[in-house]
């Protein structure tokens, strides 16, 4: 895929552009042209779509969601749809909102913290006494999965084995054959929880799920497993990829390591603009009810359109010095979490993860630094949208374990 013109006076924006396809690099190279020059984008890739990527486009888009509609899905290619928060518009929203903030509300998240802290150190046990660890692999894709697991009431031994089967679902949404057959997969691996709860019911939200009504009906299967993506997939992929960057900006500073151990208001300044400067999940798609007018454009309705939120992020109209990490930034008004109805719910348990795990890290491991690898550190791609870091080399001064 080539990108033209991200300097000089040409421009030009490739006809079939896919994040399947694309280089995260040239993602973003792609964004600041259309900011510049053609913000409303039509793209022929999946039957064709609009792509918004200016800040204020795409957070108005995000808010009037009479227009911009979530009813039919938010992904491309276009996957059969089973109802969710997601994939619905006011009032089934709202309810299907609700039912996940039973599991996703501040009680449940303020009783979750000290699992969080005692995770997060069980886990740097694991390689405190090595004196290097590669960060990704082994505390970033572990921390965020098992939290999730005690959250629903999975058991924590399946936190890898829940990872592995939300990692095939996501990687294969390019390809119906591959996504019905991980979906099947994703499927498996949840039902014999459920049923388990319906046989042996706990006191924990798999067992809400699979025994008790919802808008006055048992939920369906095909329901439970729906949300069971929400949570399960999304509700770890992005703060691992979230935490994976934050660490890389941290410690590709280390002054900012040191300071963050003097101030740990600081902390929370940084992990908003990692989330802002490498956004996890770069779209969603809405369809437009109506003709709709945007930087100059008119959509038709029923067109397929793509909130940007990665390109808003670093709209330089929304953010002085955009493609700069700068750690006092204020304000840090960004989009990753979403804008309007849908923002994501779990964010305060994202946050609560983020903030936790990283000040644990940096507080057990005093010379924390990153390692030598003969690959720079990198964003890659997942699905066709999640950017995420592969691997985080580090080493240290070998430390001494504490959890029992």
């Amino acid at each position: 895929m080539t990108i033209e013109g991200t300097s000089g006076s040409g421009w030009e924006l490739p006809a079939r552009f896919s994040l399947y396809e694309a280089e995260v690099d040239q993602a973003y190279d792609a964004y600041a042209i259309s900011q510049r020059h053609q913000p409303a984008w039509w793209n022929e890739a999946y039957g064709g779509h609009w792509i918004l990527t200016r800040y204020a486009d795409v957070r108005a888009a995000a808010k009037d969601w009479q227009t911009f509609s979530s009813a039919q899905g938010h992904d491309l290619p276009k996957q059969p749809y089973r109802e969710s928060a997601i994939s619905t518009d006011p009032p089934l929203h709202d309810e299907y909102r609700g039912l996940a903030r039973e599991a996703l509300n501040q009680k449940e998240i303020n009783a979750l913290e000290p699992q969080i802290v005692e995770l997060a150190n069980r886990l740097i046990d694991r390689f405190a006494g090595a004196g290097h660890a590669d960060l990704v692999e082994e505390y970033t894709e572990q921390l965020p999965p098992t939290v999730i697991c005690r959250l629903v009431g999975l058991d924590e031994e399946l936190a890898l084995e829940m990872r592995d089967v939300s990692i095939r679902l996501g990687s294969s949404w390019e390809s119906p054959a591959g996504f019905a057959a991980a979906l099947a997969d994703f499927s498996a691996f949840v039902m014999p929880q459920i049923e388990a709860r319906r046989a042996n019911p706990r006191g924990d939200y798999l067992t809400r799920l699979a025994t008790q009504p919802f808008r006055g009906q048992p939920i369906s299967d095909d329901s439970i497993v729906k949300s069971m993506v929400g949570f399960l997939l999304a509700g770890h992929e992005s703060t691992t990829a979230a935490m994976s960057s934050t660490l890389f900006h941290l410690l590709s500073r280390p002054g900012l390591v040191a300071a963050i151990r003097e101030d740990d208001r600081l902390l929370s300044s940084a992990i908003e603009e990692a989330l802002r400067l490498n956004t996890p999940f770069h779209h969603f798609r809405r369809t437009t009810t109506c003709p709709v007018d945007v930087a100059g454009t008119t959509i038709p309705p029923n067109a397929d359109v793509m909130l940007n939120y990665a390109a808003a992020n670093r709209d330089p109209e929304a953010f002085p010095e955009p493609d700069e990490f700068v750690i006092d930034r204020r304000p840090n008004p960004h989009v990753a979490f979403g804008f309007g109805i849908h923002a994501c719910v779990g964010a305060p348990l994202a946050r609560a993860e983020l903030r936790l795990g990283i000040r644990e890290l940096i507080r057990r491991l005093p010379g924390l630094a990153l390692g030598q690898s003969a690959e720079p550190t990198s964003w890659q791609f997942l699905g066709g949208d999640l950017a995420f870091i592969q691997s985080l080399p580090v080493a240290f001064p070998p430390g001494p374990t504490i959890s029992t």
